[in-house]
């Protein structure tokens, strides 16, 4: 083996210092992550199918300039210069959100509120948004842009002949699937650790009542109408349960006898 094979390149084909590079995980299937001074490399694993995400769709991802959902910082290359993978920066001391205050978390989603704009306005459709792929450190972020989609409407319209339509059609339907997908999120971050799943079963439809009634895009808005700013989040969640979320022996029955099947 080529001594310079052993060495992962960056895209000025300059090679990286194998002795700052620091295994963090292979826990994935896409990826082996990397530490390397204050980035994150993301190594696609050998028989990782790379056809969703090239070489030039990472230099659009890397010119995009968003401050919560993590984009690609650079490209990494091997010693033939063939793609295997990509930098970004490195998210460190994560802490529960649910003891951090309620207003901080209004901050944080107003952030990535301006984010989603950013992202869907470059036609860029957000994919693998979940709970492991989100990093709470005192600010909120989303750190996986690995199954992103680059103007790829065909991927998520699957009845909807998408050619015809406007740039500003267009853009609607992608700015409402990446909504969709952080509220999804939002829901998850606050709401997963209820272990009642009737309890927790009400909490999601009350918030789509609430979201279908006022015609609301983002649950941000349904947050402010219920929780206090100035309590913690779990003292938010607890005051919001207390308030809103009222037990109905016969349908805890009919939906337990759900989840039982």
């Amino acid at each position: 083996m080529k001594e310079n094979q052993k060495f992962i390149f960056n895209e000025e084909n300059i090679p990286l210092d194998n002795s700052k590079i620091k295994f963090i995980s292979n826990k994935g299937t896409e990826f082996i992550v990397y530490k390397y001074y204050d980035k994150a490399l993301k190594i696609y694993k050998p028989n990782y199918n790379l056809s969703h995400l090239s070489k030039e769709e990472l230099i659009i991802l890397k010119n995009i300039h968003s401050k919560r959902i993590l984009l690609p910082t650079g490209i990494l290359k091997d010693y033939q210069g063939k793609l295997i993978g990509y930098e970004m920066p490195f998210i460190s001391n994560p802490k529960d959100i649910l003891t951090s205050k309620t207003k901080d978390l209004y901050k944080e989603l107003e952030i990535i509120k301006q984010d989603i704009d950013l992202l869907s306005n470059k036609n860029i459709i957000l994919r693998d948004i979940n709970p492991s792929n989100t990093i709470y450190n005192g600010k909120l972020y989303l750190i996986d842009p690995g199954n992103y989609l680059i103007n790829n409407l065909n991927e998520i319209t699957f009845n909807l002949k998408t050619d015809n339509l406007s740039l500003k059609e267009k853009e609607k339907i992608i700015l409402k699937r990446n909504y969709n997908k952080i509220n999804i999120l939002i829901n998850s971050l606050l709401f997963s650790h209820i272990t009642d799943y009737y309890q927790h079963y009400q909490i999601i439809q009350f918030i789509m009542k609430i979201h279908y009634e006022q015609h609301i895009k983002y649950n941000l808005d349904i947050l402010k109408m219920f929780f206090n700013p100035n309590l913690t989040i779990n003292e938010s969640i607890n005051n919001f349960i207390a308030n809103n979320i009222k037990e109905n022996p016969q349908e805890k029955a009919y939906i337990l006898s759900l989840y039982k099947k």
